[in-house]
């Protein structure tokens, strides 16, 4: 598994340059977002000790292929910090169903022990108006990783009459450098344009997991893609 870990570094840059050397037919599309978030939340655990966040991120795609970076403010035990994620992958569909393949490389600007790479495959469709939506995540055992750590869930999401507002749920399941740990996401967001606004509760439960950080909470947030 190690040696998986190692090589995720390199997909990641080679779907980056994959990404840039697209055939000058295929269409180059750079996205960016930015946004705020009452309290940053992944996989059910606060990750700005229940504070607001400040979060943004910049997307190149050509020709199915694509690779970013996302930043988000953090805070443990009072001290704050950052968190940068890399990453590269494929999108495209098989029949009526949507797959993305990414490789991620997470990094702590201050705290090198905390980077690790992770791979994530997500495959959804649609039934009748909704949404579903799986994943499948795995991140090899590796240097600052003592343990394989998999994380699987499941979601789906409801577009109302107007598609301005959708609902969603999202529950997962988490084993490894998490013991056991299940999480989950039940909320509501309104889409106009370029503008996103959410609100959820989000929690988990179990691996250990601090009430403080876990608990169930509503989660606003807001977003402008640029």
């Amino acid at each position: 598994m190690r040696s998986v870990s190692k090589l995720l570094p390199v997909c990641v840059l080679t779907s980056t340059v994959a990404a840039i050397a697209a055939p000058a037919t295929a269409r180059i599309q750079i996205d960016g977002s930015a946004a705020l978030v009452s309290d940053y939340r992944y996989r059910g655990i606060s990750l700005s000790d229940g504070r607001p966040a400040i979060q943004g991120g910049l997307e190149l795609t050509a020709d199915g292929w694509f690779a970013g970076g996302w930043t988000s403010t953090t805070r443990n035990n009072g001290n704050s910090g950052s968190e940068v994620d890399l990453y590269a992958g494929r999108r495209g569909m098989i029949g009526t169903s949507h797959y993305m393949l990414t490789g991620y490389y997470y990094v702590d600007p201050r705290r090198s022990v905390m980077n690790y790479a992770e791979l994530q495959a997500l495959v959804s469709r649609p039934v009748g108006k909704i949404e579903l939506e799986f994943e499948t995540s795995v991140a090899p055992e590796q240097a600052h990783l003592d343990e394989p750590d998999f994380y699987l869930a499941a979601g789906l999401s409801l577009p109302l009459e107007n598609h301005s507002i959708s609902l969603s749920v999202h529950a997962g399941y988490e084993d490894g450098s998490w013991d056991h740990k299940a999480d989950w996401d039940v909320g509501a967001d309104y889409h106009h344009a370029s503008l996103h606004i959410g609100a959820h509760l989000i929690g988990a439960q179990g691996g250990g997991c601090r009430s403080a950080t876990a608990r169930t909470a509503l989660v606003g947030s807001a977003r402008i893609d640029l």
